[in-house]
């Protein structure tokens, strides 16, 4: 919220600048990320083995891709996180 002053320094009115209406290009960017990793995904809907330590496990490919995308999205949204943190203890 900003206020503009009249010249004897009366506020002449106030504007709001909440950012709506405006598109955040992180955004865009991720939903067509997104897009493109539920269309591969679908596209590679055979069964596969998943070779793990103990055991193998039998399971369409798209949970593979779902699942590994879901856990770098968390590792970078984490990774960010600590990076802001780290920052602000820096500063």
């Amino acid at each position: 919220m900003s206020t503009e002053t009249q010249s004897d320094g009366r506020p002449s009115r106030v504007t709001e600048d909440s950012g709506r209406g405006k598109l955040n290009w992180r955004l865009i960017l991720s939903l067509i990320l997104l897009v493109m990793i539920i269309i591969f995904s679908l596209m590679n809907a055979q069964e596969v083995a998943v070779n793990l330590l103990v055991a193998t496990l039998t399971t369409p490919m798209f949970v593979i891709i779902f699942g590994s995308a879901i856990i770098g999205g968390i590792i970078t949204f984490l990774a960010t996180m600590w990076q802001r943190d780290h920052r602000r203890r820096v500063q």
